[in-house]
């Protein structure tokens, strides 16, 4: 089993706004866990995670998800009805470098959305490292694989 922290600054939106974070990743439960989440700007976010989607295992990857398997391609962050912030590949055709499941540097799409606010697209990094030796704690969010 092998647990990633995911440390991440998201930016670049329409707005004046900023978005901090980490959480646990189990790569091989693909749960994430132990959500840390700041906004700075007119836009709080709540710490929850919603269900994270990983592109599948083999046979390859066909379009529309063209990424390796195992990669996060999809997570909402907030609580429903309320301003979320979000990862989606596919809102950007899957053109970005891909979150992989090891160490590293990823350039990452971001959005945030919630009522009165609509779509706003952004940009962010996610610096991954070898994290955790420890169980992830309670809360794990198991994610699907599409």
């Amino acid at each position: 089993m092998s647990h990633l922290r995911l440390t991440f600054l998201a930016y670049n939106f329409p707005i004046s706004q900023v978005f901090t974070g980490s959480m646990l990743w189990d790569t091989g439960a693909n749960t994430l866990s132990a959500l840390t989440l700041t906004g700075y700007g007119p836009c709080q976010v709540a710490p929850v995670l919603g269900a994270p989607r990983f592109s599948p295992p083999p046979p390859p990857p066909t379009p529309p998800n063209p990424y390796p398997p195992g990669c996060l391609t999809f997570l909402n962050m907030g609580a429903t009805g309320a301003t979320q912030l979000q990862i989606n590949y596919a809102d950007h055709r899957y053109t970005d470098q891909p979150l992989q499941p090891i160490p590293g540097i990823y350039s990452t799409p971001f959005d945030v959305f919630g009522p009165g606010l609509g779509n706003l697209p952004g940009r962010g990094t996610i610096v991954v490292t070898d994290a955790v030796t420890a169980p992830n704690p309670p809360g794990n969010l198991k994610g699907t694989v599409s």
